[in-house]
């Protein structure tokens, strides 16, 4: 039997032009090393595009609000609150 394991980290998709560009401008600030795409949730499979471990911040870029996708439709609105309520939980 194959056990599965766990990515922490998303690799097969490639960061949003808004993802890019914060991480560009994160960078020349000065700002401290950030994981990518961490999996903030032990169960659920939610991740945050950025994290900073130390200060146990998350970041999470909005983007896409005029294109008509999941996040914008009823169902991936609320499925995206529920991510929201729990991401901002935990201790």
């Amino acid at each position: 039997m194959k056990t599965r394991t766990h990515r922490l980290f998303r690799d097969t998709k490639p960061p949003s032009r808004l993802e890019s560009r914060f991480e560009l401008l994160w960078r020349a600030l000065g700002g401290p090393a950030l994981e990518k795409e961490f999996r903030f949730h032990p169960v659920r499979k939610w991740r945050a595009d950025f994290a900073h471990l130390p200060s146990r911040t998350l970041i999470e870029i909005e983007g896409g609000i005029y294109v008509h996708g999941r996040h914008n439709r009823g169902a991936g609105f609320a499925a995206d609150l529920e991510n929201r309520a729990e991401r901002d939980s935990q201790p």
